[in-house]
Order: C-alpha cells, then structure tokens, then sequence
C-alpha cells in the first residue's frame, strides 16, 4: 500500500513540474540600444551592428546585422545569438511565453517569426527559442507557413518544456565592456 501511494505521488509531482504556461505579446524591438562591438573602419573585422533591446520579464534581445542584409537573434540576457542568417523581418510581435514567480512574469520560451530568402515571396517560419538557465538561448522548433500557424507554435513550446532539445547552440558576442 505505501509503494503504491509513493508511485501515484510521484505521477502527480511529475505532471505538476511546469505551471500553466502564460503568453504575453510584445514588439519585436523595444528600447535597443547599439552596443559597442568594434568598428570595420578601424580595422576589426567583421561588417556588423549589435542591439541589446528590453524585452519580458529580465530578459534581453540581441540582435546583430550583418553587412545590412542578414540578421541574427538571441534571447538573454548574455550577449550571443541562436537564430541566424535571417534575411528580413517583419513588423510582427514575438510571443514569449512563460510562468508567473513570486508575482512577476518570467518567460522560458520565445515565438518569433521571421522571412527567409531575397526574393519575392520571402518565405517565413515561427521559431520557437528556448530561454535557457545560463542566461542564452537556442531554437527547439520551428513551424513553417502563415500567420494561423501560431497556435501550433504554441502547442510545439509546450510540449517541448517537458524535455527540451536545442537545434542550435549560443554563438557568443564578443562586446565590449
């Protein structure tokens, strides 16, 4: 009898690991400010521009554009990237998605859409990011198609925060201090 109780409490404390997940929605760039990765003119290598943007909860976006054609995207508050060589992005918001902690709103996923090719009709996908403990992030999902595919975006993040499985890991930004 005392096993069979300790099984089922088991069960019950796995299936409560994660609260319901909450989704805010917000701009894709609020707040950015240029950080200061090096000039080419000067002699660094390298042809880009790096953004640290607010985002929700305490958490950071960086953007960096490359030669003002490719982009690449990370959630965090370390300076790296996780989704990169994106080619255009749209105005359109992320969905973080996440759990309220002593009061306040702390996201673990990001929803993102972007496009994809140079050439008319672009292309465009949902990526869904993890944001991971160590302060980056890396992309567990992605979903192909129009603006109705949000909800499967959604269902993909859940599910996966029972076990996360990056696609990708953090590139590091090398940024002065």
């Amino acid at each position: 009898m005392r096993l069979k109780f300790i099984a089922i409490s088991l069960v019950l404390l796995s299936s409560q690991a994660f609260a319901e997940t909450q989704w805010k929605t917000q701009k894709f760039s609020t707040n950015c400010k240029q950080v200061d990765a090096g000039n080419p003119d000067d002699g660094d290598e390298g042809d880009w521009i790096i953004y640290r943007c607010k985002a929700a909860g305490f958490t950071a976006m960086w953007k960096v554009y490359q030669e003002g054609v490719r982009m690449s995207i990370g959630f965090g508050n370390k300076p790296h990237t996780a989704f990169t060589t994106l080619t255009t992005r749209g105005d359109w918001p992320i969905v973080w998605g996440g759990e309220k902690k002593g009061g306040k709103f702390v996201p673990d996923i990001a929803i993102a859409r972007f496009n994809f090719g140079a050439e008319a009709p672009l292309a465009s996908s949902l990526a869904i990011l993890k944001i991971l403990p160590d302060g980056t992030s890396c992309v567990v999902g992605t979903v192909d198609g129009g603006t109705s595919d949000n909800e499967k975006a959604k269902a993909l993040a859940i599910a996966a925060r029972k076990k996360w499985t990056c696609q990708s890991k953090p590139q590091f930004l090398d940024i002065k201090s």
